[in-house]
């Protein structure tokens, strides 16, 4: 009954208060975020960006304007 393939995950809906995205920059660990959180994080904000940088560049301009 068992077969060789992969067992896929199920998604987890990972949503970062404004505090907890404040506490990472301010640590320096927005990076260690994974691409998926970073873009649910500027979904949140209305920012754009695909690759990993843009995405932690994005985020961290929107922080620093307010």
């Amino acid at each position: 009954e068992a077969e060789g393939g992969a067992v896929k995950k199920p998604k987890v809906e990972v949503s970062l208060g404004e505090d907890e995205v404040r506490q990472y920059l301010q640590s320096g660990t927005l990076g260690k975020l994974t691409v998926p959180v970073l873009k649910d994080v500027c979904k949140q904000y209305g920012l754009r960006g695909s690759k990993k940088q843009e995405l932690i560049d994005a985020i961290t301009g929107h922080f620093a304007k307010k």
